[in-house]
């Protein structure tokens, strides 16, 4: 997120192009993980509860594009602030959910 927060004062495309390269590696350690807690309790019904995860998955992706496109003109600056505020409103559900900390 720092990243992130750098590019709003120097919005060029590398330091954009650093802070994607950061939040992609990531999610490409987060996303199976989850995805994996996600389904532990339903084994027998793994199928549907894979479907379902990746609706709501998709039903988040659109809603941020929708978020990102009415929220600046500025490419870049949209999607920046879009990534930044998803994954601290999946931070502040993780904290909220029993167990967890």
């Amino acid at each position: 997120m720092a990243i992130l927060l750098v590019s709003l004062f120097s919005p060029t495309f590398l330091p954009f192009l650093c802070a994607m390269c950061v939040f992609l590696f990531g999610m490409a350690i987060v996303s199976p993980l989850g995805t994996a807690q996600a389904l532990s309790p339903f084994g027998e019904k793994a199928g549907a509860a894979s479907a379902l995860l990746g609706f709501w998955q998709m039903m988040n992706a659109a809603a941020g594009v929708w978020l990102a496109a009415t929220l600046s003109h500025e490419a870049m600056f949209a999607l920046g602030a879009m990534l930044t505020i998803f994954s601290l409103a999946a931070l502040g559900l993780y904290a909220l959910k029993p167990g967890a900390g």
